[in-house]
């Protein structure tokens, strides 16, 4: 290992003879005398750090600035279907908040929309990853922010799941298909604001609205916050991933540190006692934060840590948007409840196809992918390979599911934003349609 005295830290060269760089720190003085903290040479550093772009600096700046609503809870309470729903309602859009769907062919384990769902309603932050990489936090939230900036302009698609930046790929008779179906939506548009202006000067604008009425509001160009006649002012932010959610609602402010292979190998060579240690040390803020076995969670505190030269804690923080929010969260009246929606979905995934899929992507890219760890595809993983029943790997993929659904609850019950609602209620797309009306009425 060679040194030198170069300012602001000591450069050294590893093993693998590529240059890292030190900040000179109290921390890592005391800490890296084993090994270096990889740091891009000639990369700025306060570029590291710098927060992702805020919804609050788009009115600023006089971009676009829509409504949003979320859809929220735990795995199978039903929020793809209400969310469908609303946004046909809405002449809406869904951009997916879940952590798994944003990978391509993991489709079945992941309760992804169909096709045809997709048909029906624009989706938005699915199959967006191959699933060798890895999507951050903090990429999902620069893509989803710049897709809620661009609300109403060229970023998002008016139906049948086509974007248009896409447009230009499609053949000359879909294409046309596509044109026409944007025109009927400008002018189903344009009529729904003709006739709400019709009925504010008339006097007759009620307090209950229409699908239609809900519409025209939403696309009023008289609404203070709307800059644009285009779909869509309100889009649906769906999902289970609870750090997804918020960090666009809360507008955190995530490190941008990609992940670190080189220097995660040198890490958990220590082991996680170790690491924890050195954590408390350099970070106890986080530290205190992490449970002293959640390696993953230390691992990144300490990888933020070595490549920005300062605490991860340090660069936490909120800046949530200006535009109205609605959260609205679905769940069960009882446990059983939810553990009769779980097993049933496990089962329709089986019939569906779970063990070709998990198989197939086992062909694939290997036992090993990571993704093949997760929920669904881990148990049936387990199948293929002879270690468990079919009936013992669903079995064992209804427990995870449980012990999962509860800490989704545990997660969103602890944000007081969120009006929730019985996922079993039979006029439950009704009560979150009145309850969205009254949000729309009161942010005119």
């Amino acid at each position: 290992m060679e040194r030198s005295n170069s300012s602001p830290g000591a450069v050294v060269k590893l093993h693998n003879n590529k240059i890292y760089q030190n900040y000179n720190t109290k921390g890592f003085r005391a800490i890296l005398g084993q090994f270096q903290a990889p740091f891009m040479m000639g990369m700025d550093h306060s570029l590291l750090t710098v927060p992702l772009t805020a919804h609050s600096n788009l009115a600023e700046n006089n971009t676009y600035v829509p409504y949003l609503l979320v859809i929220c809870g735990a795995t199978a309470t039903g929020k793809s279907g209400l969310a469908i729903a609303l946004a046909q309602r809405l002449h809406s859009a869904i951009l997916s908040a879940d952590s798994r769907q944003v990978y391509r062919e993991f489709n079945i384990g992941t309760a992804k929309p169909s096709i045809a769902e997709q048909q029906q309603v624009p989706h938005y932050l699915i199959d967006i990853c191959e699933p060798t990489e890895t999507l951050t936090v903090a990429a999902y939230q620069q893509r989803a922010e710049r897709l809620l900036g661009g609300v109403g302009s060229l970023e998002w698609g008016v139906g049948g799941g086509v974007r248009r930046q896409e447009v230009t790929s499609l053949t000359p008779q879909a294409k046309q298909e596509f044109m026409t179906l944007e025109r009927g939506r400008s002018q189903e548009a344009a009529g729904g604001r003709q006739q709400a202006e019709a009925r504010e000067a008339e006097g007759t604008t009620q307090n209950a609205l229409t699908p239609s009425s809900t519409h025209a509001i939403i696309h009023s160009r008289h609404h203070p916050l709307i800059h644009s006649p285009l779909p869509t002012p309100l889009p649906l932010l769906v999902g289970g991933t609870g750090l997804y959610i918020k960090a666009i609602v809360r507008g955190l402010k995530i490190p941008r540190v990609p992940p670190q292979p080189e220097l995660r190998s040198q890490l958990q060579a220590l082991g996680q006692l170790q690491l924890y240690a050195f954590l408390q040390q350099v970070d106890s803020a986080s530290a205190a934060k992490i449970h002293p076995n959640d390696q993953v969670r230390t691992l990144r505190s300490l990888e933020v840590f070595y490549v920005t030269g300062r605490p991860m804690s340090a660069q936490q923080g909120e800046q949530p948007p200006t535009y109205p929010i609605l959260q609205l969260g679905l769940d069960c009246q009882s446990v059983e409840q939810s553990d009769r929606r779980i097993e049933q979905r496990t089962e329709q995934m089986v019939a569906a196809g779970l063990v070709q899929e998990v198989e197939s992507l086992c062909q694939k890219y290997g036992a090993d992918l990571p993704l093949l760890n997760t929920l669904g595809y881990a148990e049936f993983k387990q199948y293929l390979a002879g270690d468990l029943s079919l009936q013992q790997a669903k079995t064992l993929t209804i427990l995870h599911t449980r012990q999962f659904a509860k800490r989704q609850r545990t997660w969103f019950r602890a944000d007081p934003a969120i009006e929730w609602f019985d996922a079993d209620s039979p006029m439950l797309l009704e009560e979150v349609w009145q309850r969205v009306q009254e949000f729309l009425l009161n942010h005119q």
